[in-house]
């Protein structure tokens, strides 16, 4: 007798069970497998050598969690039901969330976003295109009130954009189609873009349409439960660890759209929030994570500029934003299985076999090359971290951001070429952010309590809420331009009273 049941173990959860006629298509389909080969932390196993967990094992566990949160409302005095084909859709929008995800992860994803940036601001370009055409549709979005009284819109991530074209290209829109589910409506879940019921129609809106952003789009969402434990426990770093199973068994939702906790786990949520807060400043902002990431993002998009400006003359095809969804995953989708990982870091041995002719275009290009080939980070310069952005007294870093100028004649001092001294974004980390999107309190997991966390006078995210912590950070290629970089900005530092650690 055929098993029904199809199980995964998953050092996390243990045993996950899925339903082999609901989920086998799925799991087996080639652009869901193509997730094994998509590392969930891009290049930080450069640093924490068994952070190679992928985004396929990520899927199935945020799949794990949001059925144990269902799960979870048994215990509850009055457990809101949920029809079968309105908690298969949570389960299709939480196990499929991640499939336009892109090489390296978040990494290659910013550098799409930023060439889609320079295409825009560029006049030959035309106007700024909108993400949608008349094959594959774009959702509206879901409002979300503020604390304040205002309206949400969610962002929504070039990744996600991208999995709504994924989706459709795949065996596995058809598969939901004849099961009478819209690819579409999967996608909208999982890029938060549910439209919200006006209040006096929603007791006739799905729990679907009613929860999914929370689940998989909100503060206290599955995926972010799930990642920052995968993160923290691959990476050895044990800051980022919290109690999951009381997390999990404590999340609370109702008829009227409302998510929030028990009373009672307010300490298991601060802890999520520190944690998460902890492991990111310890994990994404490690100077040497950063450094990789930054060489392979401006790797990416300098390729795509000399494509641009057709100087690229490599024998693999570049992919842009548009590329993937106006023409790869319209017209060949089985190309973009190849997309990943490995795709990457065939590039840099296109680059480095063809240095020569690469040089004489762009000689960062060759050098990012080389330094993620000999897993080899930049030099650091300085740093600076805050609490708070402090306009009437800037610090030095973030100045030097907004005026060329200054780093012209730094570059001129210190004989570092101006090309060589790099200044990442800042890396802004925001704790709990109550005036986005507050998380309720329930009282005998029935009656909302606060409307938002923070103002329960037990808690201490009312000390916490909304404050955001900035990581400054400048570099170069290596030490001993380091050395003559820093001697320079300490002079030029001098007056400001935030300058890092020069």
């Amino acid at each position: 007798m055929a098993k029904t049941i199809r199980q995964i173990y998953d050092n996390i959860y243990g045993y996950i069970d899925f339903d082999r006629d609901l989920f086998d298509g799925i799991l087996k389909d080639s652009f869901f497998l193509r997730l094994h080969n998509l590392k969930q932390m891009g290049l930080a196993y450069y640093v924490y050598p068994d952070a190679l967990h992928t985004r396929y094992a990520h899927s199935v566990g945020v799949y794990a969690a949001v059925n144990k949160i269902i799960d979870a409302q048994k215990y509850f005095s009055d457990p809101v039901s949920i029809n079968e084909q309105d908690r298969y859709k949570i389960m299709l929008s939480a196990l499929l969330h991640d499939i336009g995800h892109l090489p390296l992860s978040h990494t290659i994803e910013s550098a799409l976003s930023e060439f889609e940036e320079f295409e825009s601001q560029d006049c030959s370009t035309g106007s700024t295109e909108n993400f949608s055409d008349e094959f594959f549709k774009e959702q509206a979005f879901e409002n979300k009130m503020s604390e304040s009284g205002e309206m949400i819109r969610p962002s929504v991530a070039l990744h996600e954009k991208l999995g709504e074209f994924v989706l459709n290209a795949s065996p596995i829109s058809r598969l939901l189609e004849s099961r009478g589910i819209s690819p579409y409506d999967i996608a909208a879940g999982f890029k938060g873009n549910i439209v919200e019921a006006q209040q006096n129609e929603i007791a006739e809106t799905s729990f679907y349409d009613k929860q999914i952003r929370n689940f998989l789009h909100s503060q206290l969402d599955a995926d972010r439960i799930d990642y920052l434990l995968r993160d923290s426990g691959f990476s050895g770093v044990k800051s980022g660890s919290f109690d999951i199973d009381k997390l999990l068994s404590s999340i609370i939702y109702d008829r009227d759209a409302n998510y929030g906790i028990d009373e009672s786990s307010i300490r298991a949520l601060e802890q999520f929030f520190i944690s998460r807060f902890v492991a990111y400043c310890q994990i994404v902002g490690n100077k040497k994570v950063m450094a990789f990431e930054y060489m392979a993002k401006d790797f990416y998009l300098r390729l795509l500029k000399l494509r641009k400006a057709q100087n690229y003359h490599l024998g693999i095809r570049l992919y842009s934003y548009r590329d993937l969804k106006d023409d790869i995953l319209k017209r060949r989708p089985e190309e973009f299985l190849h997309f990943a990982d490995d795709y990457f870091f065939s590039l840099i041995r296109e680059v480095l076999e063809n240095k020569d002719s690469v040089e004489a275009f762009d000689p960062l290009v060759v050098k990012y090359a080389n330094y993620i080939k000999n897993v080899q980070p930049l030099s650091p310069v300085t740093y600076y971290e805050t609490f708070e952005e402090l306009e009437d007294e800037p610090c030095f870093i973030n100045f030097l951001r907004e005026h060329e100028d200054w780093l012209l004649e730094i570059a001129e001092l210190s004989g570092v070429p101006r090309e060589e001294i790099i200044i990442p974004k800042p890396m802004k980390v925001s704790i709990y952010k109550a005036n986005e999107d507050p998380i309720q309190v329930f009282h005998n997991r029935t009656i909302i309590q606060y409307k938002d966390v923070s103002q329960s006078p037990a808690s201490l995210l009312r000390f916490l809420k909304s404050k955001t912590y900035i990581i400054y950070r400048i570099y170069t290629f290596d030490k001993e331009q380091a050395q003559q970089l820093r001697k320079v900005m300490k002079e030029k530092a001098k007056d400001f009273k935030y300058r890092g650690d020069l």
